[in-house]
């Protein structure tokens, strides 16, 4: 999806040059370097940088954690936290997707399951979250909820988002989930927006997601502590047909989450999400 690495590489290939026996040695290591890109993203929706006067992932991740964030392949860090990129869709076509849990179970970069199953960010599964807004940088009214299981279902509106920028509010959280399988949501004045691709128009994705590590702990969330793994949630708010830029920094949530087993992502909810909705607990502010 919006991969512009793919355009770049077949762009290379219509280049042509005259002399110097340099250019086509210095051409086909772009090339080479373009075509890598390509296949490191699979699986990864493309970022765009954002506008003037926006922030881009590296200075929302500089204003929250500190430091300075370089971009290596597709995870940021400063040194001592890895902003950890998960899988917006299957790495392969026709592999299907699998709950991420607070273990971070999204397969650390590989190619994939010997199950057919990938870790995507696209359905969630926890014993408890919190979440939190962290930055805004949109023109549409911003909401955050959830859809209960991996499909259908009605929005579940945890908090209206207060303020602009990073002056921002809006808070809620769900315990007694154990076993409980849902989809993240946007909402807004114009349109209603999931974590999973196909719940969106023309099944775009509206959502990117990294898990926050210590670098010298991968695998444990930073903050939060051993028992709690740390996400954000990048939103893109506009559909294809509203000039869309794709800079996925209209709305951005911290989640915290605690661990829970992984079940199947066709496991039946049950009692057990009815509990976890009437658990629900909201908090205005941060």
């Amino acid at each position: 999806m919006y991969c512009r690495s793919l355009r770049r590489a077949s762009g290379l290939l219509a280049v042509r040059v005259r002399v110097s026996k340099f250019v086509p040695a210095i051409a086909a290591l772009l090339l080479v370097a373009s075509i890598g890109v390509a296949s490191a993203r699979a699986g990864y929706t493309n970022v765009n940088p954002p506008p003037p006067g926006e922030k881009a992932t590296n200075e929302i991740l500089d204003h929250l954690y500190g430091g300075t964030f370089i971009h290596v392949g597709m995870d940021y860090t400063n040194g001592v936290v890895l902003a950890h990129r998960i899988f917006d869709t299957a790495a392969a076509a026709g592999r299907g997707i699998r709950p991420l849990d607070l273990l971070g179970n999204d397969l650390d970069g590989t190619a994939g399951r010997t199950d057919g199953v990938d870790t995507t960010d696209q359905l969630w599964t926890a014993d408890s979250v919190s979440c939190t807004a962290a930055a805004r940088y949109a023109l549409y009214n911003q909401n955050f909820g959830f859809f209960d299981g991996t499909s259908g279902g009605s929005y579940i509106p945890l908090f209206s988002l207060g303020g602009t920028g990073f002056n921002v509010s809006g808070s809620a959280s769900i315990g007694d989930l154990g076993g409980h399988i849902w989809r993240w949501s946007r909402n807004g004045d114009n349109a209603t927006l999931t974590s999973k691709n196909a719940d969106n128009a023309a099944g775009i994705y509206h959502m990117v997601t990294y898990r926050i590590d210590f670098v010298s702990n991968t695998g444990t969330g930073a903050p939060g502590g051993t028992n709690v793994t740390t996400y954000l949630l990048f939103w893109e708010d506009k559909l294809p047909s509203d000039n869309p830029d794709y800079d996925y920094n209209d709305l951005v949530v911290e989640i915290r989450a605690s661990a829970t087993n992984v079940p199947e992502p066709a496991a039946a909810l049950g009692a057990a999400s009815l509990a976890g909705i009437a658990a629900l607990r909201r908090r205005r502010g941060r």
